[in-house]
């Protein structure tokens, strides 16, 4: 069965049959509102937004990807965009979930949130348990949340990316201050996995040396992942030290070397396996990632050999 990916949390609510009249890139709702009969389970699905949910009282779980956390009074968990993910509500008493985009927090935040707040690219934490005190302090901004975003107001964004930063501000703080996003991309990253699976297979090579897509883009993989392109670069950037271009380029040099070698192919039938418009063009690329030309590493090859 194909899972469904939801754009904005109004496509997912529609899904179950409620209606969430508010902007498509940023929402706050009312969980006890929504699920008065209880208990509830979702079926498996994907987003490309991010869900911070405050649970004050109430239970259950949630699962995303391969790993289940248990919730409960005085919780906070937090889902990022691309992963599959389910939940089970067992009570919901008072409980407020907030929504929003990439793009929300670029426009009316900071421009450069994964520095800013490296916890949002975590994968797989697990709900962290507050004390009544700092729940109080969290309720307060994301009820004052509440509050400005039934304004008309056209600035009314401006002020509530503002609360929302003070909200991470805390939650890094206190609950996250020592998240490692390098470590989790060595260790447990699904979508540094993902994305790792595709870059394989699009230079997997068949019996004529030929590959399936020589010349990946960004869109290609954040298509196949199903996340934003933008989100993905930052997640790869963060996880690994590298950019996509870095990794793809990478592989794009050691296909050169073997078509070069053990193809026997010449500098201009490599240039168009390897979708450059000019052999000039990858001759340049070449000689800026091996400090050589390919003629001079097809000699020094065979000199080795010799």
């Amino acid at each position: 069965m194909e899972i469904p990916i939801y754009h904005t949390i109004a496509d997912f609510f529609e899904k179950v049959g409620q209606t969430i009249p508010q902007d498509t890139t940023f929402s706050i709702i009312r969980l006890h509102d929504l699920f008065k009969a209880t208990p509830y389970q979702s079926a498996k699905f994907k987003t490309d937004y991010f869900s911070f949910i405050f649970i004050k009282r109430g239970s259950g779980n949630y699962t995303v990807d391969s790993h289940q956390f248990n919730v409960k009074d005085n919780c906070i968990y937090f889902t990022n965009p691309g992963h599959i993910k389910s939940f089970y509500v067992d009570s919901c008493e008072n409980a407020y979930m907030i929504n929003f985009t990439e793009s929300f927090l670029s426009q009316y935040l900071s421009k450069s949130i994964y520095e800013d707040y490296d916890f949002l690219l975590a994968e797989t934490l697990a709900a962290k348990t507050m004390s009544k005190e700092l729940f109080d302090q969290i309720s307060f901004y994301y009820k004052q949340i509440e509050n400005e975003i039934a304004y008309p107001e056209k600035e009314k964004f401006k002020v509530v990316a503002s609360l929302l930063g003070i909200i991470f501000q805390k939650l890094k703080t206190h609950l996250w201050p020592n998240y490692n996003a390098l470590e989790e991309g060595k260790r447990s990253s699904q979508i540094v996995t993902e994305f790792k699976q595709i870059l394989d297979d699009c230079f997997r090579l068949n019996n004529e040396f030929q590959c399936k897509n020589p010349s990946p883009k960004v869109e290609s993989f954040s298509t196949e992942i199903g996340l934003h392109p933008n989100y993905l670069s930052s997640v790869i950037k963060s996880k690994t030290g590298r950019t996509i271009s870095d990794w793809v380029n990478e592989r794009r040099i050691l296909l050169a070397k073997l078509l070069l070698t053990e193809g026997n192919l010449t500098t201009k039938l490599v240039a168009y396996e390897l979708e450059f418009n000019e052999p000039t063009h990858f001759s340049r690329f070449f000689k800026k990632h091996c400090k050589q030309t390919p003629s001079d590493y097809v000699r020094s090859v065979k000199s080795d050999i010799l």
